[in-house]
């Protein structure tokens, strides 16, 4: 047991000495009171009230394929929404997630929010690093509230004001008398929950609304056939352009609570993983299957997967994929920094 375990934890410092891209999906909010796919999915179900016979014909597929078992996700690709449909499924998708965004908000306020990612940030931060470049596909805001109560500084598309307008071009390095100041650069490339677009079109950012004024309309991309449309507009493309860019220079990657479920960050992590062979670590509660296959087939021969088993932690890397158990929650965040901190 010492053994593999002094293995795997010189596999998860070797990638964390890389100054790795950090991907962050859902799994890493839930924890803090975030839904995972299958509420938003019963709240959509719940919610969105089809307005004529076509908008009625196209949610009974998406309602169908839903109650058969296939996750968000897969029923918005396989039954594309009528467009007048896909307005009411981002609103409510806003709605769902901004209310338990705001709990979190709250606990932060009042002290009560301690998340391990602002321990996992100060820890990459607390080196030569100047910047550590976070990509995510989570509209909430998790990532910067951990960064505000630990007094990190971040940067996302927008300067950091109560009014600002988006900027395409990439300011987040920040700096203070010439000099750069430790970052975590952010790239949600799915939008955020304080993204609007205004009725002249020119995309705001605005971190104060508890419900969507009717001259706005919130810049978050959903699941299905639509989101690949929206990504070539702005905010999106300039977003998933420099996250792109990060991904292609990266000298590793951690990923903590990702699926793998999204074609925009998969293909420069396999180009970088197969030219260079770099170092990959996934940890999560739950490895998917798309996970399972990307480590196994894409992957290969650096990689390093912790998901969550009845015993601590199921270990898995490229010389034993059948893994091994660990007593220990290493496939958290917190458990992850005690393999590369001690």
């Amino acid at each position: 047991m010492m053994e593999a375990l002094t293995h795997i934890s010189k596999l998860a410092q070797n990638c964390s000495q890389k100054n790795p891209v950090i991907v962050i999906g859902s799994g890493a909010s839930i924890p803090f009171g975030l839904p995972s796919m299958k509420p938003v999915a019963d709240y959509l179900v719940s919610t969105v009230k089809p307005q004529s016979p076509d908008e009625e014909d196209s949610w009974l597929l998406i309602k169908t394929a839903l109650a058969n078992g296939d996750h968000l996700e897969q029923a918005l690709l396989a039954h594309p929404l009528v467009p007048s449909l896909i307005h009411q499924v981002v609103r409510a998708t806003w709605e769902l997630i901004a209310k338990h965004d705001r709990d979190v908000f709250t606990d932060a306020i009042h002290n009560e929010f301690h998340p391990p990612l602002s321990r996992l940030f100060d820890h990459f931060l607390n080196t030569s690093n100047s910047t550590v470049d976070v990509v995510t596909t989570n509209y909430d805001r998790v990532i910067e509230y951990a960064c505000d109560v630990a007094g990190i500084h971040y940067a996302s598309a927008f300067q950091p004001s109560y009014i600002t307008t988006f900027d395409s071009q990439d300011k987040r390095t920040l700096t203070y008398r010439g000099k750069p100041v430790q970052t975590v650069k952010i790239w949600k490339v799915h939008g955020s929950l304080d993204w609007f677009v205004r009725s002249d079109g020119v995309t705001i950012r605005s971190p104060l609304f508890t419900e969507i004024p009717s001259a706005l309309e919130p810049l978050i991309v959903t699941p299905g056939v639509s989101k690949y449309e929206r990504l070539t507009d702005e905010p999106f493309r300039s977003t998933l352009q420099g996250a792109d860019k990060a991904l292609s220079n990266a000298n590793g990657y951690i990923c903590f609570g990702f699926g793998f479920r999204d074609r925009q960050i998969e293909p420069k992590m396999v180009e970088r993983l197969a030219r260079k062979g770099v170092p990959i670590v996934v940890a999560t509660k739950v490895l998917t299957e798309e996970a399972a296959y990307f480590l196994r087939h894409k992957a290969r021969a650096n990689f390093l997967a912790l998901e969550e088993s009845p015993t601590g932690t199921r270990a898995r890397y490229s010389e034993n994929w059948d893994g091994v158990e660990l007593p220990d929650d290493y496939w958290s965040i917190e458990g992850f920094l005690k393999l590369t901190t001690g």
